[in-house]
C-alpha cells in the first residue's frame, strides 16, 4: 500500500499517474486544454504560453482587437486559469503573475502545466461585505462583487501591501480586495490556529492516507480523521470524494463526486484511519480530493457540513503511484 502523509494542506508527496510510471507529473506535455472540474470548485490550473513568434494577447474582451490588448505574454510565461461564467474552449481567462494583470487569451497557445497551490483565504468583516475590485482603490465605480463573511478565495497575487489580487470561485471572478479583511482557516482551524469545534470531525495535521490498486482496476483508499470534540463519540461520517485525470476532468460521468459513508467508532479527541473505500477505473486517476460531508455520533445526533458539495480549502489532495 502506498502511504502519502499532507501538511499545512499542501501536497507534500506528488507522486505521478499509474499510466505515466515515471515521476514527470510537472512537466508531463498535455496537447488538449482540460476544462476544470467547476468553476465553482477551488481546484485551478496553471498553462504555458508557446507561440511560434511574437507573443500571445492578453485581452479584456474574447475577441481579438488592438484596443482591448493589455498586456503581451511571451513562450514560457505561465498563467493561471481563473474559470468564468460564458468561457468558451476557444478563450480561456487567466491572470499572468509575470504582468499582475488578467485577461482573456486564446486557448490554442497555452498548454497545461499542473494545478495551482494557492493560498485560500477567507472573508473576515464584522458587518456588511467585503468589496470586490477591478481597481486597487476604495470607490463605489470600481465595485464588481460582494463577498460575505466566510467566503471563500483563492490568492492570485499578495505583493501589494494593501490589496490582495484573488480568484473568487463562488462568484466565478478574479479581482481585489482589502487585504486586511481575509483570514486563513482550514478544515476545522480558526485564524489563530486553534480547533473550531463547529467542525467535530476533520483531518489531522499532518494526515496520512493510503491506496492500493486492486486487480480488478480499482482503487482501494483509507484515511485518517480526527474526532475534534472533546465528549462525543462519533460512530459513523460520510466523505465526499472527487477522482480526476491527469488533466483534472473527473474520472467518472457528470461531475464526477461519490459519497462513501464510513462506520467507524472515534472517542474524542482520538485519531483513526478509516475503513476502506474503493473508486473505480484506478489506470485513469491522478488526483483524489477528499471532504467531509456529515457526521453522526452515538447518542443519536447527526451535524451536516454545510458548502462542501464541491471541492473547498478543507478538501485533502491525494495523489497515486
Amino acid at each position: 500500500m502506498k502511504t502519502s502523509i499532507l501538511k499545512n494542506h499542501q501536497i507534500i508527496n506528488r507522486i505521478t499517474c499509474l499510466f505515466l510510471s515515471a515521476m514527470i507529473m510537472t512537466s508531463v506535455m498535455i496537447f488538449a486544454i482540460p476544462q476544470p472540474v467547476n468553476a465553482s470548485s477551488y481546484v485551478l490550473f496553471t498553462y504555458t504560453v508557446k507561440v511560434n513568434s511574437g507573443y500571445l494577447a492578453l485581452r479584456t474582451e474574447k475577441a481579438y482587437d488592438e484596443e482591448n490588448v493589455i498586456g503581451e505574454l511571451n513562450t514560457g510565461d505561465i498563467v493561471i486559469g481563473c474559470p468564468v461564467k460564458g468561457d468558451e474552449n476557444d478563450y480561456k481567462y487567466v491572470y499572468s503573475p509575470r504582468l499582475h494583470k488578467h485577461g482573456y487569451v486564446n486557448s490554442e497557445y497555452i498548454f497545461y502545466k499542473g494545478s495551482y497551490d494557492g493560498s485560500i483565504m477567507f472573508a473576515k468583516t464584522d458587518a456588511g461585505y467585503l468589496a470586490l475590485r477591478d481597481e486597487k482603490a476604495f470607490e463605489a465605480e470600481n465595485e464588481t462583487g460582494k463577498l460575505n463573511k466566510g467566503t471563500a478565495v483563492i490568492i492570485l497575487d499578495d505583493s501589494d501591501p494593501e490589496y490582495s489580487t484573488v480568484y473568487v470561485p463562488s462568484h466565478y471572478q478574479t479581482g481585489y480586495v482589502n487585504k486586511k479583511y481575509l483570514v486563513s482557516r482550514s478544515n476545522g482551524e480558526s485564524s489563530n490556529g486553534g480547533s473550531d469545534n463547529s467542525k467535530p470531525i476533520l483531518f489531522p495535521d499532518p494526515c496520512k492516507a493510503e491506496w492500493q490498486k486492486t486487480s480488478d482496476n480499482r482503487l482501494r483508499m483509507h484515511v485518517q480523521v480526527k474526532n475534534n470534540t472533546g465528549e462525543k463519540t462519533i460512530t459513523s461520517f460520510t466523505l465526499i470524494i472527487l477522482a480526476v485525470d491527469v488533466n483534472g476532468n473527473p474520472v467518472s460521468n457528470g461531475d464526477g463526486l461519490y459519497e462513501e459513508t464510513i462506520n467507524k467508532r472515534i472517542e474524542p479527541r482520538e485519531t483513526e484511519i478509516s475503513s476502506d473505500f474503493y473508486l473505480p477505473r484506478a489506470d485513469n486517476i491522478c488526483a483524489v480530493h477528499i471532504q467531509i460531508k456529515s457526521v453522526r455520533f452515538s447518542d443519536g445526533t447527526e451535524m451536516e457540513y454545510p458548502d462542501e458539495k464541491r471541492p473547498s480549502a478543507g478538501w485533502k489532495i491525494y495523489f497515486q503511484a
